[in-house]
C-alpha cells in the first residue's frame, strides 16, 4: 500500500470519468449532504410555528417567545468551534454523524424536561448547540469532494435543500394543524414530525465518504487509497494503478 501522500486533485480527476462537472460520486454527495441542510431548515424554522403554542401553554407574553429563539442561535454560536475542532480529530464524516445523533437527542429532551421556561431555553440552546455540526461539517465534507473550482457551484446546489427543508416544515405544520385542530397546543407533534424528518439525516451522512483530503493529512493512506477506488468504482471509471496496489 503506498505510504506516502497522494495528489487529491489528480487523483479526483483521474476518478472523474467523462463528466464534464461533477461526477456520480460527488452528484451523490451533494444530495445526502443536501438533506442535512434541509434538515437544519426545519430546526431553524420550526420556532415559527410552535411559537403561538409555547406562549398559550406557557402564559408568556412580550419578547419571551422570540428569545427562545435567541438561545438556538447562541448555542449555534458556542457549537460551531466544538464541531469544527471535532471534525479536524476525528473526521468531519464522524463529527457529523455525532452532531446529527446529539441533535435527535436534544429534541426529545423537550418531553422529560420540566415545563417551565427555563427548560424551554435550555431545550433550544442545547439544539442549536448540538445542530451546528451540520453548518461547519456538511459544507466542509462537500468542498473537500471536489476541485477547487467547482464548490461555488456545488454549494450553490447544496444551499437549495434549505428551502426545500423550509417548504416542508410549512407542509409538517400544515398538515399537524388540520389534524389536530389549531386551537390545541399540538406543538410537541410538530417537534416529532422535525425529528421524524430528520431521522433519515444520520443514514445520509452514514453513507457518506469520509473526506479524502481529511484522511490523506492525517497520514490515514490506506483509507485514503480505499476513498479512491471507491470513487472509481461508483464513477464507473478504472482505479489508479498506484491506488489498486496491495
Amino acid at each position: 500500500i503506498l505510504m506516502t501522500k497522494v495528489d487529491v486533485d489528480a487523483a479526483i480527476r483521474a476518478t472523474k470519468g467523462s463528466s464534464l462537472w461533477l461526477s456520480r460520486m460527488q452528484w451523490r454527495h451533494v444530495l445526502l449532504l443536501g438533506y442535512v441542510e434541509g434538515a437544519a431548515a426545519m430546526l431553524t424554522s420550526i420556532h415559527v410555528f410552535i411559537a403561538e403554542d409555547i406562549a398559550r401553554e406557557f402564559n408568556l407574553s412580550g419578547s419571551a417567545v422570540p428569545l427562545l429563539q435567541t438561545f438556538l442561535f447562541f448555542g449555534f454560536f458556542t457549537g460551531v468551534p466544538f464541531f469544527g475542532y471535532l471534525g479536524d480529530r476525528v473526521g468531519r464524516k464522524q463529527g457529523l454523524l455525532v452532531s446529527v445523533a446529539l441533535t435527535q437527542i436534544a429534541q426529545m429532551l423537550v418531553f422529560v424536561l420540566p415545563p417551565c421556561y427555563a427548560a424551554l431555553a435550555l431545550w433550544r440552546g442545547l439544539t442549536g448547540f448540538c445542530y451546528s455540526g451540520f453548518a461547519c461539517l456538511a459544507w466542509t465534507l462537500l468542498s473537500e469532494i471536489v476541485l477547487a473550482g467547482d464548490r461555488a457551484l456545488t454549494h450553490l446546489l447544496m444551499q437549495l435543500f434549505w428551502p426545500t427543508g423550509l417548504l416542508a416544515v410549512v407542509g409538517l405544520a400544515f398538515y399537524v394543524d388540520l389534524s389536530t385542530g389549531e386551537a390545541q397546543n399540538n406543538w410537541r407533534a410538530k417537534v416529532i414530525g422535525v425529528w421524524l424528518l430528520g431521522l433519515p439525516a444520520f443514514a445520509a451522512v452514514y453513507s457518506s465518504t469520509e473526506s479524502i483530503r481529511w484522511l490523506n493529512a492525517n497520514g490515514k493512506h490506506e483509507a485514503t487509497l480505499e476513498v479512491i477506488q471507491e470513487m472509481a468504482r461508483i464513477n464507473g471509471v478504472s482505479c489508479p494503478e498506484y491506488a489498486c496496489t496491495k
